[in-house]
C-alpha cells in the first residue's frame, strides 16, 4: 500500500511525513483555495521542502472539454518547468469522470499527458477511465457509501475489472471519513490510499497501545529506577 495526502497545507504535509510514509499528494479545487495562495508556486514548495513526496496530483477547475485541455496542458507546463520543478512523470492531472471530462482524456491521451480520473462513483467509471488510459482511478469511499452504494465494492469490482482486462491503471482510494476504512479499502483492491492529515492523525491513536506500552515500561522501572531505560545498562 502506498500512502498520499489529501491536502495543499505545507504544515500538515510536514507534521504527517515526519511519522508516516507518505509517497504523494491529491487536491482538489476546494483543497486548494483554502490555502489562499498561488496553487503552482505552493506544488514548488512542497516539493521543494517536503522531498519524500514523490508524486503531485492537481485537479482542472473548467468544465468544457476544450477547456479542460487547454488547462491540464497549462498545468503541466507551469508546475514541470522553471525553478524547483516537478518532473513530468511526477505530475497527473485530474480530470472528473463526466461527459465533458471523457471527452477531455481522449485528448489528453493523444498529447501524452498524464491523468487521474477522479469523481468516480462506479466500477463502470473506473473501467472506462482505464479503457481511456487513465494513470489512477479516484473513487470516493464515503461519498458513494452516503449515496446508496457502498464504496468498497466499488473498488473491489474495479479492482477485478481491471484484471480481467490487464489494465495497469492504478486504484486510488479517497474520500475517506474514518481511519479504518485504509485497510479495508487495502483488502478490496486499492493500491494507494490518499486521505486528510485528520485521518492519519487518528490512525495511531489506539488507545489500547498506549496501555500496553505504559504498562511494560512501568514494570520495567519499577526494577530499573524511575526514568530509567536500557541506555543506563551496560
Amino acid at each position: 500500500m502506498k500512502y498520499y495526502i489529501d491536502s495543499g497545507n505545507l504544515g500538515d504535509i510536514k507534521r504527517i511525513s515526519s511519522y508516516f510514509p507518505l509517497s504523494g499528494m491529491t487536491t482538489n479545487p476546494e483543497i486548494l483555495s483554502r490555502e489562499k495562495t498561488n496553487p503552482y508556486a505552493l506544488y514548488k514548495k512542497i516539493h521543494c521542502e517536503v522531498p519524500q513526496i514523490k508524486q503531485f496530483h492537481m485537479q482542472v477547475v473548467s468544465l468544457s472539454a476544450d477547456e479542460i485541455v487547454k488547462e491540464a496542458c497549462y498545468m503541466r507546463e507551469q508546475l514541470t518547468n522553471g525553478e524547483n520543478a516537478i518532473a513530468k512523470d511526477a505530475f497527473f492531472v485530474k480530470i472528473p469522470v463526466d461527459k465533458n471530462g471523457v471527452k477531455a482524456m481522449m485528448k489528453l491521451r493523444e498529447l501524452g499527458i498524464a491523468f487521474t480520473a477522479t469523481g468516480i462513483f462506479t466500477a463502470g467509471q473506473c473501467l472506462l477511465a482505464a479503457d481511456l488510459g487513465a494513470a489512477f482511478v479516484a473513487p470516493y469511499i464515503t461519498p458513494i457509501s452516503t449515496g446508496g452504494f457502498e464504496g468498497m465494492e466499488v473498488v473491489r469490482d474495479a479492482k477485478s475489472l481491471f484484471d480481467r482486462y490487464g489494465h495497469t491503471t492504478q486504484i486510488l482510494g479517497a474520500g475517506f471519513s474514518v481511519e479504518s476504512q485504509i485497510a479495508r479499502a487495502g483488502l478490496a483492491g486499492a493500491d494507494i490510499i490518499t486521505a486528510p492529515a485528520v485521518i492519519y492523525d487518528k490512525f495511531l491513536n489506539v488507545p489500547q497501545t498506549q496501555v500496553y506500552t505504559d504498562r511494560f515500561i512501568n514494570a520495567f522501572q519499577d526494577f530499573a529506577g524511575k526514568g530509567k531505560t536500557l541506555l543506563d545498562f551496560v
